[in-house]
């Protein structure tokens, strides 16, 4: 498998909260759940208990600007239990920036790696420039850990941090082939979850043609990443300073 194969192939030595967008309708991902940050976007009418309570009829249709949604109380983490689903729920649309969900979970499927370097190439900085992607200002040879580049990918939604995660994490010889295994680490695990609208040509959201999924399959895909710690610990935050300088001593600093 190369000179990447697992276990070796790591060798090389910021507030917006990240988001489950149900598609038209963004609702923040909180320690506490999904649920309790996407209860929040429902607007009640007067006819609302006078104990504050919503009516069957608000819980049956609540007023959201799209069609595109799926509420999922998620606390118990255990199984899914839809609350409320649009009309549109399970239409596959682009899924953008919220493919980074994803691309963390495939991360976090190696806990043992997070501590690793991996170092910051050019080809990274070009990409964002060429394809006019979110950045979490990483400079060529930059050293950081993995879990160090999951924060500069999720809080100010790096793609130069995703690239690196993906190509530090997928297997082949050639960075092409590495990114094109990670990817199908992606859809791999959208199967395992039986997210069946979705499908990921991209490890960030910018699509190659074929990158989308359903405001179901995002709200399920939240819940399980909201069971990983690294994930849940990293989102509530609103900014972030590294713990610990990159090894060439650069010390970041998102919001």
């Amino acid at each position: 498998m190369g000179s990447h194969a697992r276990p070796n192939r790591i060798h090389r030595t910021g507030a917006r909260l990240a988001t489950v967008a149900l598609v038209g309708a963004v609702l923040p991902i909180t320690a506490g759940g999904l649920a309790e940050a996407a209860t929040s976007t429902v607007t009640h009418s007067a006819d609302d208990r006078s104990d504050g309570a919503p009516t069957t009829r608000d819980q049956a249709a609540p007023d959201v600007a799209t069609d595109n949604v799926f509420l999922l109380d998620a606390r118990d983490g255990s199984q899914e239990r839809a609350m409320w689903a649009g009309t549109k729920a399970d239409d596959s649309v682009s899924m953008a920036s919220t493919t980074k969900i994803m691309t963390a979970l495939v991360v976090l499927q190696h806990p043992e790696w997070l501590d690793r370097q991996i170092t910051v190439k050019q080809e990274y900085r070009d990409y964002v420039t060429e394809n006019g992607a979110s950045t979490a200002d990483l400079q060529t040879g930059d050293k950081l850990t993995a879990r160090q580049l999951l924060h500069a990918m999720l809080i100010p939604s790096g793609g130069d941090a995703a690239m690196a995660l993906a190509d530090s994490f997928g297997v082949g010889d050639t960075q092409e082939a590495r990114l094109a295994d990670f990817e199908n680490q992606m859809n791999v695990q959208a199967q395992q979850l039986s997210l069946t609208g979705t499908h990921f040509d991209s490890f960030d959201g910018i699509s190659h043609g074929d990158n989308r999924s359903t405001a179901r399959d995002l709200a399920k895909l939240g819940q399980r990443a909201m069971l990983k710690p690294v994930f849940a610990d990293i989102v509530k935050l609103q900014q972030f300073e590294t713990e610990a300088p990159a090894a060439n001593g650069r010390t970041r600093y998102y919001t």
